[in-house]
């Protein structure tokens, strides 16, 4: 297993993990009211800036544990890697790009500014989901 199909895993799993701490966060804060006042946009600003970090020591300490485990034998990445990397992220800015237009949309069609930044964030957890799978489809399946 290459460095960079290790990596896809590994940003597959903290994706997942992210994905489902952030939808149980938005669920408690709306079942406890805190999106009813003036506030909420700020609230939710909150929530995302407490979960990334919490993201990235994921993303770290896992790829740590990865290292640690199947230490690299050989290159660390080749033209294969490159191309497979490059699958993913196109697959990832499309379907980001899409996301943000959602959000546009959704406020031009006269919904919170809470709703279309829920839009956003999980259309940009669903296109970092996309590429990752599709970068580990490149690897196990299309080749």
């Amino acid at each position: 297993m290459s460095q960079e199909e290790r990596s896809a895993y590994i940003g597959l799993l903290v994706n997942i993990f992210v994905d489902v701490l952030m939808i149980w966060c938005i669920w408690d804060l709306h079942r406890d009211g805190a999106f009813s006042g003036a506030d909420a946009p700020q609230v939710w600003a909150r929530t995302v800036l407490w979960v990334i970090p919490m993201a990235i020591e994921r993303t770290v300490s896992l790829s740590l544990v990865a290292k640690a485990m199947w230490p690299e034998k050989g290159p660390t990445s080749d033209e294969r890697d490159q191309r497979y990397h490059l699958r993913g992220m196109a697959t990832t800015m499309v379907f980001a790009t899409f996301g943000i237009l959602g959000g546009i949309i959704a406020l031009a069609l006269g919904s919170t500014m809470l709703t279309a930044l829920n839009i956003i964030f999980f259309s940009m957890c669903a296109s970092a989901l996309a590429g990752d799978c599709v970068r580990i489809l490149s690897y196990r399946v299309w080749g």
